[in-house]
């Protein structure tokens, strides 16, 4: 029986995913082309686009567990141990592809987004977010470009906190349901049309300076993995070269991520 708090995160569901057999992934990118209007008989100018290109590196995420055989053989615990493992690199995944910082692990959206400031968006009334604040939700989606607004991938991240403050802005209006698709649900699947993801490292505390609401088109955000999950058992031996009679489980995977285009996504920052 898991006790921790949990986590929760859909980004993988609607990121980019790629595998790569190398320790990195590279993907091209370029501002695109210029079509132009010619005269005739007159030669035609270079739209030869400018290409780019990003590198995502994986990094390695390990769990070691160690344990005596007396737990080995007084309890389940045998087969309770992929469920441990895989809990334990989900908690870290869905802090990862939101704050990670780039240094020793892979990069978050939220990182890579609020780093940009023309990707950040100031609320009407600073250092606030209350159920009067309707007008920002709008703002924010007004501020993605228009490639990145309609790509089909693009959603909302935010903590579940956040989320109950837009929940109620409906009931404090018009009555219930009048912003929100439905006041019933509890946590209703899309705002204003986009998809509404709940993600747990988002922060839940309003204040000021806080990055409390995320819209991004998920397709520029690189989720690679190097290799899927690897365990390997041994024994663990004392520090005189004699067994301690522990057991040592030990699990790895390597995977990394990026933001591909950092104008990707807006953020509500108080």
């Amino acid at each position: 029986m898991l006790t921790n708090a949990g986590s929760t995160s859909s980004i993988r569901n609607y990121a980019k995913v790629r595998t790569t057999a190398t320790n990195q992934y590279r993907a091209v990118t370029s501002p695109g082309t210029t079509a132009e209007w010619k005269a005739e008989g007159a030669e035609a100018s270079d739209a030869s686009p400018t290409v780019g290109a990003v590198d995502v590196p994986v990094y390695f995420a390990e769990q070691s567990i160690t344990m005596s055989y007396e737990i080995f053989q007084d309890t389940d615990i045998g087969a309770q141990l992929a469920g441990l493992i895989a809990d334990g690199f989900k908690i870290q995944e869905d802090a990862v592809f939101v704050t990670g910082s780039g240094s020793g692990a892979p990069h978050g959206a939220l990182t890579r987004i609020t780093a940009t400031t023309g990707s950040r968006v100031s609320p009407t009334t600073a250092s606030t977010f209350t159920t009067a604040s309707v007008a920002d939700i709008f703002k924010v989606r007004d501020a993605l470009p228009t490639r990145f607004r309609t790509s089909g991938s693009t959603a909302w991240v935010s903590n579940i906190a956040v989320q109950s403050v837009i929940q109620q802005m409906g009931a404090a209006t018009v009555g219930p349901g009048a912003f929100w698709s439905n006041m019933l649900d509890g946590s209703p699947s899309t705002l204003l049309g986009f998809p509404n993801l709940e993600a747990s490292s988002m922060t839940g505390t309003i204040g000021a300076a806080a990055n409390i609401l995320m819209l991004v088109d998920w397709s520029r955000f690189l989720v690679v993995d190097r290799i899927g999950t690897t365990v390997e058992t041994g024994r663990v031996i004392g520090p005189n070269g004699r067994a301690i009679a522990s057991s040592e489980v030990f699990a790895y995977r390597r995977y990394g991520s990026d933001m591909l285009t950092n104008d990707a996504g807006r953020v509500l920052k108080l």
